[in-house]
């Protein structure tokens, strides 16, 4: 098990090999995510979010491939860049809406591609 980053407002982010080559993470008081193979979801991307406790905003924490050189988040119309810290990321939530496809990733890759990423919103109702 490796730590990834240490502190974060929902705990500590690990990385561990699950079995059959799985790379999976856990983030100590919120999500863990063992997907089915590396290229699950978007490429370079294992991402997850988490509730996070009474009081707390939600997060987003994923797994970030090294071809992948940045990561914004976008909230409505706002834009905010994500650090990358040991192939990971960790960002809360802000609880600023309801709609459903308010929260998006925006991901780029070191060949100068592009995508984005609609993430769930946890406060949807």
């Amino acid at each position: 098990m490796r730590l990834l980053r240490a502190d974060l407002p929902q705990g500590d982010l690990y990385a561990f090999r699950g079995t059959e080559g799985k790379v999976c993470f856990i983030l100590t008081r919120g999500v863990e995510l063992c997907p089915n193979s590396a290229s699950a979801g978007e490429p370079g991307v294992n991402w997850a979010t988490s509730g996070g406790s009474p009081g707390e905003d939600a997060a987003l924490v994923a797994l970030i491939a090294d071809n992948v050189s940045s990561v914004d988040l976008i909230a409505g119309d706002a834009r905010t860049p994500v650090p990358i810290i040991n192939n990971s990321i960790y960002a809360s939530l802000p609880k600023l809406s309801q709609d459903p496809h308010f929260f998006f990733l925006s991901v780029s890759y070191r060949d100068g591609s592009q995508t984005e990423l609609p993430l769930p919103n946890p406060y949807a109702g």
